[in-house]
């Protein structure tokens, strides 16, 4: 009786296993293709109807479109350098959903995002030899592509995820904490690269929202 409930438990846990890898690839590999497919064909329409040097206002006097084409280091080291990055961020995200089956699908989402932001700006340096950049938003001190939007998105969600993910394989307090950490860590690169003040600033709405929702949610359990 021993030795049939024993195998029942390890089929259930490879089944476990087995769900996990396929909810990795259709939810990262997925979502992550699309955001990057996205950004580059949003890049070949800039490049295709905007000229270069060119720029207008969208919502004045903050938000406008200027169409540069950028690269900050030799192609060979940003597409080497970045292409072994990506690699371990997928393996990174690939063992904590391991580890984590059933943390919250916000861990996919923000890969997602990030990666594919920063694979879509690979794959233009490798074709084209520069990224094209057209989103100017007053006082960031830069310019950004749609690749570069997709990550700062995914950074900004980076405190709620590590909350996310903390909070099933821990307490609520250690969950706390890596969220916090998380958010402190947007903050301090916010404040030494100025084109990520608007991660913080996005991170921040995400995290007070996210807050309340967690205050609020008790309250209504009580009143009900």
């Amino acid at each position: 009786m021993f030795h049939v409930d024993g195998r029942a438990s390890d089929r259930q846990t490879l089944n476990v296993q087995a769900a996990v890898r396929r909810g990795y690839w259709a939810w990262l590999l997925l979502p992550l293709s699309l955001v990057s497919v996205t950004c580059l064909v949003l890049d070949a329409f800039v490049r295709e109807l905007i000229p270069e040097s060119r720029s207008f206002w969208i919502v004045q006097p903050v938000l406008y479109v200027a169409h540069w084409q950028n690269l900050d280091s030799p192609a060979s080291v940003e597409v080497s350098v970045g292409t072994i990055a990506l690699l371990m961020a997928v393996v990174a995200v690939r063992i904590i959903r391991t580890r984590s089956p059933r943390a919250s699908l916000v861990l996919e989402l923000t890969a997602a995002l990030m990666l594919g932001g920063a694979l879509a700006n690979l794959v233009e340096v490798a074709t084209i030899g520069s990224v094209t950049d057209f989103v100017g938003i007053r006082g960031s001190g830069g310019i950004y592509s749609s690749g570069d939007l997709a990550f700062d998105v995914g950074a900004a969600l980076l405190p709620l995820t590590a909350f996310k993910v903390a909070a099933t394989m821990s307490r609520r307090r250690t969950a706390l904490i890596a969220g916090a950490a998380a958010y402190l860590t947007v903050i301090v690169v916010g404040l030494t690269d100025p084109r990520s003040f608007g991660v913080v600033i996005l991170a921040t709405i995400i995290v007070v929202a996210s807050g309340t929702v967690l205050l609020v949610r008790p309250l209504q359990s009580r009143l009900t």
